[in-house]
């Protein structure tokens, strides 16, 4: 499997969001809660931070250029810190037992 050619790799929360939904995918059915609790964190993660990182496009002596900073919102920080909480819980679960 290979990423579409107009993929941009510093989109690298997408990514993370597509694992925690197959992980989390995954794991449902056989009831292993600690690897859904790890893929729930992953996906609300990578939520986060999609809603984190706008498309910020810029015009400069003809050049047109697009970035991705990242500007804090309520939303995202909080979808970020409920995905973080998730992952080191199933982390925990997953350690501990």
């Amino acid at each position: 499997m290979e990423l579409p050619k107009n993929f941009d790799e510093r989109h690298w929360w997408i990514l993370v969001g597509i694992a925690g939904a197959l992980i989390a995918t995954a794991s449902a059915p056989v009831k292993f809660v600690p690897g859904f609790a790890i893929g729930l964190g992953l996906l609300f993660f990578g939520v986060g931070q999609w809603q984190d990182h706008p498309i910020v496009t810029s015009r400069s002596q003809g050049v047109i250029t697009t970035k991705y900073p990242w500007h804090p919102t309520v939303l995202g920080v909080i979808l970020s810190i409920i995905g973080g909480v998730l992952f080191a819980f199933g982390v925990f679960r997953l350690v501990i037992g």
